[in-house]
């Protein structure tokens, strides 16, 4: 009779150890692939703005081709890093919790998809095994507004995850704002959260598993991807599906017509009141200011130069400016590969001429009438997964949490929202 293999000892009540601290990055990158991890869950519930689901599933997959790395981002990377040990060393001061190290990269003891890598973990002084675990965040001043209401989006939905992986009951989240602000959650462990989220990425790791791509979304992160994905050949054709192309046409011009109906709306509600306000700036409604018509909006140079040509040539410069003509006659490919993202003239039976384009036009201005939305979820989970610490000042000027309401509003919609999401993905 062969014996079951042994289960793995475990680190924290629920993850035990994939890759130790330290391991090469080659290697670190591979066990990420082998499950979702905290930063992928945002985008794997289109939350992040700058990754979408699609991408998070073509790396899981490995076809996802080498993108050119922002230096800005690569940056604030670097700091990040560089000032979690002095973080650490600071919540361990002010709060009065034992701090250490990571031990690497966690797994789910029974979900071995389900991945973490902590940053810290914590323990009571008296403690010799740590209790929960600690995510460090280095944020621009910014967003110190945000951090002050509780843990934004993006963060609270790691540390939840965190949460679900390693089995703790809290977790607390230290972010150094404008690198001289620092902020302390506490983030309480929410079962019907945690179990909902793992069942809407669960969905999604199945769809890696099964090699079964999500569904292309809205989101401009998603526009990049695909920009960065496929380079468009000159005269080449697709043969698509016409019970696929042709609705989604029709789909493309009603958008556009509702636009175009609803700019014009809008501007007739403006023009109105501007009417009404005259040569005021403020209008008031018993007694309250209802709204204001300040001329403190963007210069207009084209209009300025029309009607005084005189004062305009006085305060007009040369500037270096790029000669888009001789780009696109001596390096042809350069240029089309920095034109907007996707551009396409098509016709359909019953449809017209319809001029697909996206990307933003020569003045600045999105060129499509198809805005760039999160998917329902997003909405959905927007806001409502924060944590409902409290923060305090102390003395000294600094922040750090009182204590988490055992059941707040937020966690509440959260998961009054977040289940009718869960039984859809779980059909």
């Amino acid at each position: 009779m062969t014996a079951a293999p042994e289960r793995p000892a475990a680190v924290t009540p629920a993850g035990v150890v994939v890759t130790a601290p330290g391991v090469e990055r080659e290697r670190w990158l591979a066990a990420r692939r082998t499950g979702v991890g905290g930063s992928d869950v945002a985008a794997v519930l289109g939350m992040d703005e700058h990754v979408s689901p699609l991408e998070v599933y073509l790396d899981k997959v490995g076809d996802l081709p080498g993108r050119p790395r922002s230096p800005e981002l690569d940056e604030a990377a670097f700091w990040g890093l560089a000032h979690e040990p002095v973080i650490a060393r600071v919540f361990a001061e002010r709060t009065g919790l034992r701090v250490v190290d990571g031990p690497g990269m966690l797994a789910h003891v029974d979900r071995r998809w389900m991945l973490a890598t902590v940053d810290r973990l914590v323990a009571e002084p008296s403690a010799f095994l740590p209790a929960s675990l600690l995510e460090i965040k280095t944020r621009s001043a910014y967003q110190l507004d945000e951090w002050l209401l509780g843990v934004p989006d993006g963060p609270a939905l790691q540390t939840h995850w965190y949460l679900a992986v390693t089995g703790y009951g809290h977790a607390h989240v230290a972010a150094l704002l404008g690198g001289n602000r620092l902020i302390v959650h506490r983030v309480e462990r929410d079962e019907g959260l945690i179990e909902h989220l793992v069942q809407i990425v669960g969905a999604f790791w199945q769809r890696v598993v099964d090699r079964a791509p999500p569904p292309v979304d809205g989101s401009a992160a998603t526009a990049d991807l695909l920009a960065h994905l496929y380079d468009v050949a000159p005269g080449s054709v697709t043969v698509a599906d016409p019970r696929e192309v042709l609705p989604l046409l029709e789909r493309h011009r009603e958008l556009k017509q509702r636009q175009e109906r609803t700019a014009d709306a809008l501007r007739e509600v403006d023009n109105r009141l501007k009417a009404i306000a005259g040569r005021a700036e403020v209008v008031t409604v018993r007694g309250d200011v209802a709204y204001t018509w300040k001329q403190n909006g963007p210069f207009s140079p084209k209009r300025f130069s029309a009607a005084c040509p005189g004062l305009a040539a006085q305060y007009t410069r040369p500037a270096d400016v790029l000669d888009t003509a001789r780009l696109a006659a001596e390096h042809p490919a350069r240029y089309r590969a920095f034109r907007a993202l996707f551009s396409a003239s098509s016709v359909g039976p019953t449809l017209g001429l319809i001029d697909i384009r996206s990307g933003p036009t020569s003045d600045g201005e999105p060129a499509t009438g198809l805005s760039a939305r999160r998917p329902p979820l997003a909405a959905s989970l927007s806001v409502t997964c924060r944590s409902a610490a409290r923060v305090a000042r102390t003395p000294d000027g600094a922040n750090f949490d009182v204590g988490v309401e055992p059941v707040s509003v937020a966690t509440n919609r959260a998961r009054r929202l977040l289940v009718p999401a869960a039984k859809e993905s779980a059909r």
